[in-house]
């Protein structure tokens, strides 16, 4: 058959087979010199034609030999790629570019930077972080600060605690500011910082930024750095840096800072849930209006998390899904650096499906999640997706084992002791995997170590984790008293269900409503009060039920069938495991010891 007839005919293979032969034929006939002509001829053609693919121009003149007009243009098409928000292709094409420039080469430092930015643009902090440091190195002052303050945020960002809080330290000192060295110097001046702000109030009056000092827009960037990376893994040292970013925005009236920092106020002030309900809303107001005037996407993107975080501050689920869903689409779509907030939008996300009793979306998007976290080598991400209440997912299918794995694996990679979000979150992991083994020894065991820490630490400014701490306390106290414990023990552990209890009760919040009342039901079983703990119980459903928590309002259904007991008992029972079941849990009654503990088994 001529070969003709087989590139009109043949299928794609044959084509390309034969497409690669004449290839090798040509290729053959001009050797290595000839090759490198032609791709000269070609690259000086579509340069004087004014041809704009940059990319096919720097791989013909790295080709031809020519190398510093390879490099522009694998610059220009670095540059065209981070402009379409394609950052990994970006870095490929600075890499090419800086091997193509010699070491002598004033440019190199500039194009570090950018592929230092195109790779934290990426989310791949910690190379990103080397080269801003490496850069730093040979910069002037002024420049090696702002490389130094980057590389801290990218290190802190992606979980590298050690170094980042070395170079965190440098570039405080180096912009005049100082880091207290103990908690309660930290709390201390924290509360100097919020006093200053109640003084000066939330008005703004804008300035030009070319005319402000440049000594408070270096701080206001190592403010905002700091503030926006270490929230998670100390939360009071975060608060502080937020606190002076705000009070210097509002001091300068940088427009652009203070949107950020306007929005990011919006969650701090939830943390307190219903106590700070009306002054987030009213803050709100104001940061949606900042966020208005500023062109720049970002500060409606952290508006948009901070509603969503706020939204879970108050017991709204739904609502907090949504909005964080929104938020992650500006972040992702519109902004760029924003991975670590991406991240946080998803966290909090995966934890209002498991409160939601959504475990099958909760599977799936979580899985996801890391996914893509560890596909960029992101430790903090890889990890605060697995910790707290997402273990559940794997209880659901009953693999203890992995329960266990994934909590083993966040533990060994956050050895840190400090009482931080990533420890209070797998406190709740680890506190549902003993629940659900049985092993109510090692819950109460958890529980006591753990809670001194947490109750002196910042973690108790928020609303939702007092609740949820107070709950698990409450829980492992009675299902001690349930099992095998000391006489001695009995009245302590009462004591604490009772301190708990009226703990709960102080919160006033709608959400914790339901847990004082299956708390409360756990007590009237221990006081062999049985008409009463059902009563408790059959409220909790429907209270769980008012907040849209399924499972839980489910697990207290349970509950109040194996105390009906008889036939509407195991009706009770069956209609709970049926709701149970829908979300793929196997083992109801395993279940039901982690969303209500503390009753005996039967």
């Amino acid at each position: 058959m001529p070969a003709k007839h087989l590139v009109l005919t043949g299928d794609e293979n044959t084509v390309e087979t034969y497409h690669d032969r004449i290839r090798e034929v040509v290729l053959g006939t001009l050797g290595s010199e000839g090759i490198k002509d032609r791709h000269r001829l070609l690259a000086f053609a579509m340069e004087a034609a004014g041809g704009r693919d940059s990319d096919a121009l720097a791989l013909h003149f790295r080709e031809a030999g020519e190398w510093e007009r390879a490099a522009d243009y694998a610059r220009m098409a670095a540059e065209q790629a981070a402009a379409g928000l394609a950052f990994d292709r970006a870095a490929r094409l600075y890499r090419l570019a800086l091997e193509f420039k010699p070491q002598s080469d004033p440019a190199r430092g500039e194009l570090t930077c950018r592929l230092a930015d195109a790779l934290a643009n990426a989310g791949r902090g910690v190379k990103a972080a080397k080269l801003y440091l490496a850069a730093a190195a040979v910069m002037p002052a002024e420049a090696g600060l702002d490389l130094r303050a980057r590389a801290t945020g990218q290190l802190l960002r992606a979980g590298q605690f050690a170094e980042g809080i070395v170079t965190m330290r440098q570039v405080v000192a180096e912009v005049g500011l100082s880091i207290p060295a103990t908690p309660r110097g930290t709390m201390t001046t924290l509360t100097y910082e919020r006093a200053r702000l109640k003084l000066r109030g939330l008005t703004l009056r804008e300035r030009d930024p070319a005319i402000i000092d440049r000594a408070d827009l270096a701080k206001l960037a190592v403010c905002r750095t700091i503030a926006s990376s270490i929230g998670l893994h100390d939360p009071l040292l975060a608060t502080l840096f937020h606190a002076r970013h705000l009070n210097l925005a509002l001091k300068t009236g940088h427009m652009f800072h203070a949107a950020i920092a306007l929005a990011t106020e919006v969650a701090h002030v939830s943390l307190k849930g219903e106590a700070g309900r009306e002054r987030t809303e009213r803050i709100a107001t104001q940061a949606t209006a900042l966020a208005q005037r500023v062109p720049d996407a970002l500060p409606r993107g952290m508006l948009a998390l901070a509603r969503g975080i706020a939204a879970f501050h108050f017991g709204r689920w739904q609502e907090a899904i949504g909005a964080l869903d929104r938020a992650e689409l500006v972040l992702r779509g519109e902004c760029v650096g924003t991975g670590y907030e991406v991240t946080s939008a998803q966290a909090f996300r995966l934890v209002a499906l498991f409160l939601l009793g959504e475990l099958r979306t909760l599977g799936a998007r979580m899985a996801s999640f890391i996914a893509e976290a560890r596909e960029r080598d992101d430790t903090w991400a890889d990890t605060i997706l697995r910790a707290g209440p997402q273990v559940a997912y794997w209880l659901a299918d009953d693999d203890l084992p992995r329960a266990r794995a994934e909590l083993a694996y966040v533990q060994q990679r956050w050895p840190d002791d400090a009482p931080n979000v990533q420890r209070l979150w797998t406190f709740i992991g680890g506190i549902y995997i003993d629940f659900y083994a049985g092993e109510l020894a090692a819950a109460w065991g958890r529980v006591s170590r753990e809670w001194p820490d947490f109750q002196r630490s910042f973690l108790f400014q928020s609303q939702w984790s007092r609740v949820m701490v107070y709950v698990l306390r409450a829980g492992a106290a009675l299902a001690r008293l349930h099992s095998d414990h000391g006489e001695s023990e009995r009245a302590g552990l009462l004591r604490t269900a009772e301190a708990d209890l009226d703990a709960l009760k102080g919160e006033k919040t709608l959400w914790a409503t339901p847990f004082v009342e299956l708390v409360h039901a756990g007590l009237m079983i221990v006081v062999r009060q049985k008409d009463r703990a059902i009563q408790g119980l059959r409220a909790a459903e429907q209270g769980f039920r008012a907040v849209d928590m399924t499972l839980y309002a489910a697990a207290a259904r349970r509950r109040c069938g194996q105390f009906v007991g008889g036939a509407a008992g195991a009706e009770l029972t069956a209609s709970a495991d049926a709701v149970m079941a829908e979300q793929g849990i196997r083992r109801p009654d395993r279940m039901t010891r982690v969303l209500a503990p503390g009753f005996p088994e039967t």
